[in-house]
């Protein structure tokens, strides 16, 4: 009996382990650079916020400066947003702020995406993302993976 019960509880771990390495590789992330793989696995399996920052653990998160108006980076980000099929939440033109959400594919799990555009150095303008999920304490890189391609579909319009 103890031994079933043992195999049962190893394939169930073993299971679990498949598909958060599964999810992991579908996310295309870049798991092999710096800081290193156990590193980007304890961020991916504790962590369910990605954000940039001017100073981050994960080389790919650095806030982006783009060139142009504020107002016109904002446009185009949210172009961005709708040409990714994200849901629009609000937009601010004002706080210069957008609001959406995003839904995984197998599950419909929501994650919340906001951009701010700030005044950056010269004539440039910082995009600041934050995506976090609304369950888990994990989320496997899917925020980080929200982050990079919302900054490749800007950059795609600009």
């Amino acid at each position: 009996m103890l031994v079933k019960i043992l195999i049962t509880l190893l394939i169930l771990v073993a299971g679990a382990l498949l598909m958060s390495g599964i999810a992991i590789y579908q996310n295309r992330l870049p798991l092999f650079s710096t800081p290193g793989v156990l590193e980007r696995l304890r961020i991916y399996l504790t962590s369910n916020v990605a954000e940039t920052e001017a100073e981050p653990r994960l080389p790919e998160l650095e806030i982006r400066s783009y060139s142009g108006d504020p107002e016109y980076l904002l446009d185009q980000s949210r172009q961005a947003i709708q040409s990714l099929d994200w849901e629009l939440v609000s937009y601010d033109a004002n706080r210069k702020e957008i609001h959406a959400i995003v839904r995984t594919p197998l599950w419909s799990f929501r994650d919340d995406v906001l951009v701010r555009v700030r005044p950056g150095d010269y004539d440039e303008q910082s995009v600041y993302v934050r995506s976090s999920s609304r369950l888990g304490r994990g989320d496997l890189g899917k925020n980080s993976r929200n982050i990079l391609d919302f900054y490749r579909a800007v950059e795609q319009r600009l």
